[in-house]
């Protein structure tokens, strides 16, 4: 395993992001409380969409950061 800044980093904002996401907060992940264009294009839970799927992507990347040689 290869821990160091990215992997920490990654990881630990990958994790708030999922936190954010299955919590049903009302923030999104980079501290805004409202979009309206997202909220027209993904629909009244786009919160939720969002902050889930950059969360995945972030632990994917830490993941990756984390287990390369």
């Amino acid at each position: 395993m290869n821990w160091n800044f990215d992997s920490i980093f990654f990881l630990a904002f990958g994790l708030i992001c999922l936190y954010l996401g299955l919590s049903g907060s009302k923030w999104l992940f980079w501290g805004s409380k409202e979009s309206e264009v997202m909220k027209d294009k993904l629909g009244i839970h786009y919160k939720k969409i969002v902050n889930l799927s950059c969360g995945l992507i972030a632990v994917a990347i830490g993941a990756w950061f984390l287990l390369r040689r």
